[in-house]
């Protein structure tokens, strides 16, 4: 477990030849840059948790790759651009799947089949993205 260490730095593309691990946990700390396309090729992940960084650019396109993946965290980080509709590959083929992806900068449209409590949802019922800068 990497959670809350402080860890600062980007997610190098390396990450991607990890494809045996099943668990990792890279929230609360202080990694910046952006999710490595490579990302995708985690092909045993079950939980993937990058909340709680300093995280920016877009959600790759390879996750919807991930079919085994039970969890995402990404909440509370600086992503931004549209969700990719690959993300619904994961939806359909894993009914227990749950992401967070709340406190963002993510554009609409969202992908209709992402529910709207996993893009978070704030007390007044508004969905709790920063979309100052898309294009609507």
């Amino acid at each position: 477990m990497f959670s809350d260490n402080m860890l600062s730095g980007s997610i190098p593309n390396s990450i991607g030849s990890m494809t045996n691990i099943k668990y990792l946990y890279f929230d609360e700390n202080l990694l910046t840059g952006t999710i490595p396309e490579t990302i995708g090729d985690l092909g045993k992940i079950v939980n993937l948790y990058l909340d709680n960084n300093k995280l920016t650019g877009e959600i790759p396109s390879s996750i919807g790759s991930l079919l085994t993946l039970k969890r995402l965290y990404l909440y509370t980080n600086f992503l931004m651009g549209e969700i990719p509709e690959e993300i619904c590959n994961i939806y359909s083929y894993n009914p227990d799947f749950r992401t967070v992806l709340g406190a963002n900068k993510l554009c609409p449209p969202y992908p209709e089949c992402v529910p709207l409590n996993h893009l978070g949802i704030k007390e007044n019922n508004e969905i709790n993205q920063d979309t100052t800068n898309c294009n609507e």
